[in-house]
C-alpha cells in the first residue's frame, strides 16, 4: 500500500511556485523587493494548463501588481498564485513592500518585506496510482518573505528568502510540522545589440539548503522593442516562449513548456498578459 503522505504533498506544492515557464514575469513572487523596481506601474497575469484528459494534469494562474510611490520612497504590491494537480489544490496570496535607496543616476538598491497567507488542501491516496481511495487534508499558514535587489542600467539581480518565519502547519489530525525557508537567487539583464534588436536573458535559483535545488534559465531576442521569441530550460522542463508589446506599455506572452520525461501530448502552456508604465 502507497501513501502520499501530507508532507511531501505539501512539498511539492510549495515547490510549484517555481514551474511558471515565463518567471521573468513573476519576480515579485521570488523576491518582494523587486516591487516598483523597475516599472512605476507592473502588472501581470497568467494561466498555465496541461491540455489534456488525463487525470494527473497540472494547472495554475498568477496575478501580480505593483505600484512605485515617491512618497513611500519604494514600492507595494500584490501577489496570488493557486496551483492545482492531482492531489492538491494550493492557494498562496500576499502583500509586498520596497524601499528603493537611490546609489546613482542609474543604479538603485531596494530592501523588500512581505507576508500572506498560504493554503493547502491535499489529497493522500492509500493505493496509488488509483484515485478513488483517499482522505483530504488542509492546512493554512502565515508567511513572510524577505530580499534584496540591485538595478544597474539594463541589469537587475537580487537574493530573496521565503517562508522566513518558519511557521508551524497543524493537519486536521493534529500532527505538526515545520515549514522550510526556501533561498533565491536570480539576475535579468538586456543586451542591447543593435538600434532593433537585443537579447533578454534571465536566471534564477532556488534551494531549500537541505539538498533540494531547482533553477531556470531563459534567452529571448527581442527585435524592435515589440517582439520576442526565446527558449528556456529547468531541472525538469523545457519550453519555447514568444512575445508581442504594444502601445509602449502593453504585453501578451505564450510559450509552450514539455517535461524531460513526459510525451509531448502533456505539454504545458502559459499565456501571459501584462502592462507595463516606465
Amino acid at each position: 500500500m502507497k501513501i502520499i503522505t501530507f508532507v511531501s504533498a505539501l512539498l511539492l506544492c510549495s515547490g510549484a511556485f517555481g514551474q511558471a515557464a515565463q518567471f521573468w514575469n513573476n519576480y515579485t513572487f521570488f523576491n518582494p523587493s523587486m516591487t516598483g523596481l523597475r516599472y512605476k506601474h507592473e502588472g501581470n497575469i497568467a494561466t498555465m494548463s496541461q491540455i489534456n484528459d488525463s487525470p494527473f494534469k497540472n494547472s495554475g494562474y498568477f496575478a501580480n501588481y505593483g505600484a512605485r510611490i515617491k512618497r513611500l520612497h519604494g514600492g507595494v504590491g500584490v501577489n496570488y498564485f493557486r496551483s492545482s494537480t492531482f492531489s492538491s489544490k494550493t492557494d498562496y496570496f500576499n502583500l509586498n513592500y520596497s524601499y528603493h535607496i537611490n546609489l546613482g543616476e542609474q543604479t538603485v538598491l531596494a530592501l523588500g518585506a512581505s507576508a500572506g497567507m498560504f493554503d493547502s488542501r491535499v489529497l493522500s491516496y492509500y493505493n496509488f496510482p488509483d484515485l478513488t481511495s483517499y482522505t483530504t487534508e488542509r492546512a493554512s499558514e502565515f508567511t513572510t518573505n524577505a530580499g534584496i535587489s540591485l538595478r544597474y542600467k539594463s541589469l537587475t539581480a537580487g537574493v530573496g528568502v521565503r517562508n522566513l518565519n518558519q511557521s508551524w502547519i497543524t493537519d486536521s489530525k493534529g500532527n505538526s510540522y515545520r515549514s522550510e525557508r526556501t533561498f533565491n537567487v536570480f539576475a535579468d539583464h538586456n543586451w542591447s545589440v543593435s538600434d532593433n534588436f537585443a537579447l533578454a536573458t534571465s536566471a534564477l535559483a532556488q534551494t531549500d539548503m537541505r539538498g533540494n535545488f531547482y533553477s531556470q534559465l531563459s534567452a529571448r531576442a527581442v527585435i524592435k522593442g515589440k517582439y520576442s521569441a526565446g527558449a528556456h530550460v529547468s531541472n525538469d522542463m523545457y519550453g519555447l516562449s514568444l512575445g508581442y508589446e504594444f502601445d509602449n506599455r502593453f504585453n501578451v506572452g505564450y510559450s509552450v513548456n514539455k517535461y524531460k520525461y513526459s510525451p509531448i501530448r502533456y505539454a504545458l502552456h502559459e499565456i501571459t498578459l501584462g502592462i507595463r508604465i516606465k
